[in-house]
């Protein structure tokens, strides 16, 4: 921070990137429309692209750095910023934005469409509807609120490694980038062994009656919830 404030040029600190994302996407929209050349410090740039692919943001190689803030000095980052070159401090200012209602702990996968083959695997596999297709049928994560804190399971396997958790730690999960191929399909297979076995489109169709059943039940108890609502209302 005291470093960027040195270098005399506008930066917006936010709470939680992964959030905002998600719950306040007009506002990210606007930070990134305001000026030509957005630096971003956060995660491995992997994430962050398909982050904001979520949100709706078109992603700009000329427009859009990203430093990964996991990897680097404090020193080597401003360094990466002053040879990149970034507007001053009359682009908008020094900015903390908070993000976030505070309910909502933000953990949830995002997709790396490049590597995806839209098997639907992840849709069948989640029992908390976070994923869904859309109308072109294209898997996306549509629920993202869902998901179950640090459960990256669906991640573990993904045949193509699509699925990145910007929050975890674990490579290539957490969207780093991929080296070897062969290893990651390895890794992977074990993993399916695992969390899946040896029948996997058994074990794939009884998540999917699962996910229907928790489905039925979160509807019935909102239904109920609702109809106390209207009734305390009328009251």
């Amino acid at each position: 921070m005291a470093g960027l404030q040195e270098l005399g040029c506008s930066f917006i600190t936010v709470h939680d990137l992964c959030g905002m994302a998600v719950k306040r996407t007009s506002e990210l929209k606007r930070i990134v429309d305001r000026v030509d050349k957005v630096a971003v410090i956060a995660c491995h740039p992997r994430a962050v692209k398909w982050l904001f692919s979520m949100a709706g943001i078109k992603w700009d190689t000329e427009k859009l750095h990203v430093i990964n803030a996991r990897n680097e000095k404090a020193e080597n980052i401003i360094g990466n910023i002053r040879s990149w070159g970034l507007p001053g401090r009359d682009a908008g200012g020094n900015v903390t934005i908070e993000g976030g209602d505070g309910q909502w702990d933000p953990w949830f996968p995002v997709i790396d469409y490049e590597r995806c083959e839209n098997c639907k695997q992840c849709l069948s596999f989640c029992l908390f509807g976070v994923y869904m297709a859309d109308e072109n049928d294209k898997v996306e994560v549509r629920n993202p609120q869902n998901c179950k804190n640090n459960c990256p399971a669906c991640a573990r396997i993904c045949p193509k490694a699509a699925i990145i958790f910007p929050k975890y730690t674990e490579v290539p999960i957490n969207g780093s980038e991929i080296g070897n191929e062969e290893i990651l399909r390895e890794k992977i297979k074990v993993n399916v062994d695992e969390i899946l076995g040896d029948d996997i489109y058994a074990a794939l169709a009884e998540r999917r009656k699962k996910a229907k059943k928790l489905l039925i039940k979160k509807s019935g108890t909102e239904q109920a919830e609702l109809e106390r609502k209207k009734f305390l209302e009328q009251e």
